[in-house]
């Protein structure tokens, strides 16, 4: 049976803007291991709606983030801009 673990990384913007100067192309730094991810059994989405923060998930969001991992959930502000990211790493 797989065991995941959930991680998580802040977004920032490298700099890029589009034509009406918002930012449009992120990275992500610093990657942590969630708290208690691994009680989730890979409930990734599950993980994310119940943490206590502000942050919305941006489901199909199109914008550019760098080296994103596959299946990644991009959490973010009701405007629309991408905050962090969570995603399930396999143990």
């Amino acid at each position: 049976m797989k065991k995941f673990n959930i991680m998580s990384a802040v977004l920032t913007p490298n700099g890029t803007t589009d034509t009406e100067g918002h930012y449009c192309e992120f990275a992500y730094t610093e990657t942590v291991k969630e708290e208690y991810g691994e009680e989730w059994n890979g409930d990734l989405k599950g993980y994310v709606e119940n943490l206590d923060t502000d942050s919305i998930i941006l489901d199909g969001y199109k914008g550019a983030i760098h080296n994103l991992p596959e299946n990644a959930i991009v959490v973010g502000t009701e405007d629309g801009t991408p905050t962090a990211i969570f995603w399930n790493e396999t143990v």
